[in-house]
């Protein structure tokens, strides 16, 4: 089952009144898990990303792929932890 199919399971059963809020929100609990775990690798990358210089007045970022893997995979490790 998808994130967005266990979402849309939960919000049927509670607007049908089969669950109770409290049980609504262990239903999506593993979706809550994983966009806060998403929202930290955002973080740290953007954190962590360095001024690439293309021209005048630019002010894009970037990191190298190599980087942007040991990132998602500490937060992997730390989801498999729970």
């Amino acid at each position: 089952m998808t994130y967005r199919e266990l979402l849309l399971q939960a919000e049927l059963k509670l607007d049908h009144n089969d669950i109770t809020l409290g049980e609504f929100e262990q239903m999506i609990a593993p979706l809550n898990r994983e966009v806060d775990a998403l929202n930290k690798i955002r973080t740290e990358i953007e954190q962590n990303a360095y001024p690439i210089v293309h021209g005048v007045n630019n002010h894009e970022k970037g990191m190298t792929l190599y980087g942007i893997l040991q990132v998602i995979d500490k937060y992997k490790a730390e989801s498999e932890e729970v």
